[in-house]
């Protein structure tokens, strides 16, 4: 009875929102058979969901996405320290992705990840201390940044604020006397090293004395330690060196960060070869089939020590390959003693690979004596005696890069690829009197003929920097490096003239060849006298060349 009862009331509301509906469509009002899918109102009738849940935007926008509202205030000094988020409100409706960018000194401690707490505001969670400032960047110049929902950037904003009441004792038990006073005596520390030691002081041809006494004031009057690294980095910013950085109670502040694009594209490579074969985290190998193989190598830092063991399997399942590409694009870092260990079994002689010299203002012409710097072979059974093709780009760094110099050392060996990052030398550190340390590098590092890899680079073989536009559907590189090993195995028959044609008419990727002979310029010619810009991003061979069919060394 009472199902029955209630289902009359039911039909008068469900006749009442019929009603209604038809008032407003009028005679739009669709008629619906039994059996017929019920037709959408019009779509101008249509309410968006976006207008009801936050509050209206305009209706003229501009083109670039706004902030429209920081909290707290860019600029402001009296931020509560009990402050749980910090929040940022945008003119238009956004995407989820977010970005806050910042080094951790500056940089609020974070509790959570950032999220929306409605379409327009993020809110990043934090836990602020008493009387310090904090500084982020709001976006980012990459992909993962905030967007709109229609995908409009926003251009990266600064945002500064400080934080209200006494700041936590940084000095270290220290009264504030004895905390200037070291402070100042750290700051001559820091003149001395920059002026005596460290090793590019002249490159950049910066008044030094003029950029760190523009500092000392800064630092003679900073609050606490982190505030005296800050004004170190600002005298230090001209040097553009990701290795000159600074260290304090497990916090790191770089004077400059150094973002390189990756010259690769792992679906592209993973369509061109057969399916990898994953030996560890470290080395995964697969072989094509007319007999060329393939390695790929990860970070070679000291925890992969145990990867190593695998080394010599991986090796012997290779050794009937006719020639062998040893992509070392991804590696960032890489430990001397595993790199030396890698590089090992491609030579069977003991061979020279790199020259270093300490700069050290002692001596007569400011340098030390180079140090020669030896690869060792791996052993009388582990040598791999084929041509090999190394790939290389500009993620790799420090001992990454003493890893390509060793194998650039060796016979039977070509880089493909483009060129390091150019900073091959592990900086060294120095603890200053108010408990800070630096890190600077000491030392250049050349190649045996004398070319200098510090801040330059190692320059491939054939070099191939198309730019980052044809990595999105492709992989240049690796294309090109299997091309060429299959015409050192003799798998194709093809002439320098093919292989250009197919390295750059495709791609229009220049290729720079130090490894063949193909059009043998005269050196006293420059790029500057052939074609126009346009046929000069083609191609350009460079004057120095060996024989392709010959390779170089023993």
């Amino acid at each position: 009875m009472a199902r029955t009862g209630g289902f009359p009331g039911r039909l008068t509301v469900a006749l009442a929102v019929m009603a209604l509906a038809a008032a407003a469509w009028g005679s739009d009002l669709p008629t619906v058979e039994p059996g017929m899918p019920k037709a959408a109102p019009p779509a101008s009738q249509i309410v968006k969901l976006d207008a009801d849940l936050a509050p209206q935007a305009p209706k003229s926008l501009p083109p670039i996405t706004q902030i429209v509202k920081l909290e707290p205030a860019n600029g402001e000094t009296e931020v509560s320290p009990a402050t749980k988020e910090l929040k940022v409100t945008f003119d238009r409706p956004m995407m989820s992705g977010s970005a806050f960018v910042g080094d951790k000194p500056f940089f609020p401690k974070t509790t959570d990840k950032p999220y929306y707490a409605d379409l327009f505001t993020c809110a990043l969670p934090v836990s602020l201390e008493p009387g310090r400032t904090y500084e982020l960047q709001i976006g980012a110049d990459r992909s993962t940044t905030f967007r709109s929902r229609r995908g409009v950037a926003i251009k990266p904003v600064l945002w500064r604020f400080r934080t209200s009441g006494t700041p936590i004792d940084h000095h270290d038990g220290l009264s504030v006397e004895e905390f200037k006073e070291r402070a100042v005596k750290a700051w001559s520390q820091l003149e001395y090293e920059i002026e005596h030691h460290y090793a590019f002081s002249d490159v950049r041809h910066i008044d030094w004395i003029g950029s760190i006494r523009s500092g000392r004031k800064k630092a003679a009057h900073a609050e606490d330690t982190r505030e005296w690294i800050a004004a170190a980095v600002e005298a230090l910013r001209d040097t553009r060196d990701p290795q000159v950085y600074f260290t304090y109670r497990g916090e790191i502040r770089r004077v400059a960060i150094r973002r390189a694009e990756a010259n690769w594209n792992d679906y592209a490579e993973g369509d061109r070869l057969p399916e990898m074969d994953g030996v560890n985290s470290t080395f995964a190998f697969t072989r094509t089939a007319d007999g060329v193989g393939y390695v790929t190598v990860d970070d070679l830092d000291e925890t992969r020590e145990s990867d190593f063991e695998d080394l010599p399997g991986m090796m012997s399942g290779l050794w009937d390959t006719k020639a062998l590409v040893l992509d070392l694009r991804r590696v960032s870092n890489a430990s001397e003693d595993l790199a030396a260990r890698l590089a090992g079994w491609f030579t069977r002689e003991r061979r020279l690979y790199a020259l270093e010299s300490e700069r050290d203002f002692m001596t007569k012409g400011g340098w030390k004596s180079a140090r020669k710097c030896w690869l060792e072979p791996a052993g009388n059974l582990m040598y791999y005696p084929r041509r090999v093709l190394v790939l290389t780009g500009p993620r790799l760094t420090s001992g990454g890069e003493l890893l390509v110099m060793m194998l650039k050392a060796c016979p039977n060996v070509a880089v493909v690829g483009a060129a390091t990052a150019g900073f091959p030398a592990r900086p060294k550190g120095v603890k200053l009197a108010n408990g800070v340390t630096l890190y600077l590098p000491t030392t250049k590092c050349t190649l045996p003929d004398g070319t200098c890899v510090s801040m330059r680079g190692v320059v491939p073989d054939v070099f191939l920097d198309p730019g980052k536009a044809a990595y999105e559907n492709d992989d240049p590189v690796c294309e090109t490096a299997i091309l060429l090993a299959r015409r050192s195995a003799g798998v194709v028959k093809i002439d320098d003239r093919q292989l250009l044609a197919a390295a750059t008419t495709r791609r229009r990727t220049p290729v720079l060849s130090a490894w063949w002979q193909a059009y043998p310029l005269d050196p006293s010619e420059s790029r500057e006298s052939y074609g126009t810009p346009a046929e000069q991003d083609t191609f350009f061979l460079g004057s120095r060349s060996t024989s392709l069919s010959h390779p170089r060394g023993g």
